[in-house]
């Protein structure tokens, strides 16, 4: 797995991330539901006349920035146009090695999204099926997906084939391709991801033995009911826990061996675990005995102080929301 590295657009990044304060947590400790896309219902019958004197939803309206102004649906526009059609893993362009987009938790209408670069720069947020009013009148349908600010990440063309194996933006002409589906070749430069340069040779960031790096790390955050320690190991290493308490008899704990790395030309500093992290869940059972189960050994996060003093997490895991802020307690 790829270091969550970044260039200096993942400050910009971090920083709209937890705006002035720490935003609320979703589930804690929830992963990706398995859903089966279902068959849509009959064509809407809403004419365009009628659709045209609707307001746009708030979401919609505030993303496009005036250019175009989306509405809800309450039904699919024919069979078999669903959001649960696209669920599952994306690659830019059906490159592995470039931007991954994570389809989740869909139904007909709506979902949720993980995007994130080889570089670690990461967007979430959620999917809707919407369409607008074209200057001739009729209804066109867009998957959209809005980030966590409501703000329009990208808009994606119904595909005419069933089921979907290609998502194209008419927006600014982004291409994703379903994982597992048949390997294209790219046409020309110009639709090349301009992340995809960026290999595991060129970001990997170079340690330092700075015995004081780690220092502004060390210490207890929190974020909801959600703790986090970090505790220095050595001059460049630190070890940091996250716990989270579900209930008073279970508890999810995440244990991440890190080095520090400073910022360089393709990174951001960080603290950074490749692939040997722990994730374990400790629980009362019937009994009244405490049980614990390791439910993985190979967790991967880096961890990076924001511009606000908040402590962000880069991670593949959907155990945590991207816009998650830690604040420093001790």
């Amino acid at each position: 797995m790829k270091k969550f590295t970044s260039v200096i657009v993942a400050l910009a990044l971090m920083t709209a991330m937890t705006g002035c304060g720490v935003k609320g947590p979703s589930d804690t400790a929830s992963a990706p539901a398995d859903t089966t896309a279902t068959d849509a219902a009959e064509a809407a019958t809403d004419t365009a006349t009628e659709a045209a004197t609707e307001a746009p939803t708030e979401a919609a309206e505030e993303a496009t920035e005036g250019e175009v102004a989306f509405y809800e649906v309450e039904e699919a526009p024919e069979a078999g146009v669903s959001v649960g059609a696209l669920e599952g893993v994306w690659y830019f362009n059906g490159n592995t090695e470039s931007t991954k987009l994570t389809i989740f938790d869909t139904d007909i209408l709506n979902g949720k999204f993980a995007a994130q670069e080889p570089s670690g720069k990461t967007v979430g947020g959620k999917i809707a099926l919407e369409y607008f009013i074209g200057d001739d009148g009729e209804k066109s349908y867009r998957f959209n997906f809005y980030n966590s600010e409501k703000k329009l990440w990208n808009s994606f063309e119904i595909p005419q084939d069933i089921p979907v194996d290609d998502l194209y933006s008419p927006k600014d002409g982004t291409h994703f391709r379903l994982d597992g589906a048949a390997v294209i070749e790219d046409d020309d430069d110009e639709t090349e991801d301009t992340t995809e340069d960026t290999t595991e040779d060129t970001t990997k960031p170079s340690k330092t033995k700075d015995s004081k790096a780690t220092a502004k790390y060390t210490g207890s955050w929190t974020f909801s009911n959600v703790g986090l320690t970090v505790k220095s190991t050595g001059n460049d290493t630190a070890t940091v826990t996250i716990v989270s308490n579900v209930s008073d008899s279970e508890t999810y704990t995440w244990t991440y061996p890190c080095t520090y790395y400073p910022a360089g030309d393709y990174n951001l500093e960080q603290l950074y675990c490749d692939g040997e992290g722990t994730k374990t869940y400790t629980y009362v059972d019937e009994n009244g005995d405490t049980q614990t189960e390791t439910l993985s050994t190979w967790e991967s996060a880096g961890f990076n102080i924001n511009d606000y003093g908040y402590l962000v997490i880069y991670t593949d895991s959907y155990d945590f929301d991207s816009d998650w802020g830690f604040e420093k307690i001790d």
